[in-house]
């Protein structure tokens, strides 16, 4: 099933000065039901986003596949001149 509502990150863009993390978390327990994490250095927030994942918060990555491996997150949003999507498909889980 399609989530019908996705929350995407950008930085500390719209947090409000919270922390990215608090403002899955909130986003989350207001009816977001995926994320796409779409940060320079996204390991460190997959790691704090991991109880959210386990109540049943969907995780992407954007752009990459090795994180979507290493995390055995949900998926991944490939930008139009990211890796094509066979080949995505055929390097990742189904």
């Amino acid at each position: 099933m399609i989530p019908r509502l996705f929350y995407v990150t950008d930085g500390n863009r719209g947090t409000g000065g919270r922390a990215q993390d608090a403002v899955i978390r909130s986003a989350f327990e207001g009816g977001t039901e995926a994320v796409v994490v779409r940060e320079p250095d996204p390991a460190a927030l997959l790691e704090r986003l991991a109880p959210l994942r386990a109540r049943g918060l969907r995780v992407l990555v954007s752009r990459r596949l090795d994180l979507v491996r290493a995390y055995g997150l949900d998926g991944v949003h490939l930008a139009a001149d990211a890796v094509p999507v066979a080949e995505s498909r055929a390097w990742l889980p189904p």
